[in-house]
């Protein structure tokens, strides 16, 4: 069983392009989770349970477009990640370390997710991060992703149930 898929990354349309092959019977129940990764990035593909076909070209997220800003202002941080060609949900999630503790889950003390949805193909997701108030209390970012998921089940998908984007934005 072969997947082909595409994501761009760059507003100019430059593509990262991506090749699965999976080993396990088609007709086994049990298929894997499958989580492509890069330095920055990783996808993970959900695959159907039920189907009869061995290869898929198409995917929802193939017209999926990202387009990364990037503000350093004194004392804080802004993302602002753009979403474009796709209907995606969208979050952010990261953990922390505080005197030698990491948590998990981004504290409103030190981040604000917003987002906004321009139409059903194009939203906005950006966060603030005060890195005075971070400094302050002696917490350090130690991960922090922007996460994108498309839902890709419907007639025409017949292998992919689910696809998770990640990207690593500290």
């Amino acid at each position: 069983m072969s997947l082909f898929f595409t994501v761009s990354v760059e507003e100019n349309l430059q593509y990262a392009i991506y090749e699965a092959k999976i080993s396990t019977s088609i007709n086994s129940f049990l298929i894997p989770p499958i989580r492509l990764t890069s330095e920055s990035e990783s996808l993970g593909l959900l695959l159907g349970r039920f189907t009869d076909e061995d290869e898929q070209v198409d995917f929802k997220f193939n017209r999926c477009q990202m387009h990364v800003k990037r503000k350093d202002p004194t004392g804080s941080t802004t993302f602002e990640l753009s979403v474009r060609g796709c209907i995606c949900k969208s979050y952010f999630t990261g953990s922390v370390e505080q005197g030698g503790k990491k948590t998990t889950g981004l504290s409103p003390l030190y981040f604000f997710p917003s987002y906004a949805r321009r139409s059903d193909q194009d939203q906005v997701s950006s966060i603030f991060i005060d890195r005075t108030a971070l400094e302050k209390d002696g917490v350090k970012i130690d991960s922090l992703k922007f996460v994108m998921t498309v839902d890709e089940s419907h007639v025409s998908a017949p292998l992919l149930d689910l696809s998770e984007y990640e990207l690593d934005l500290i």
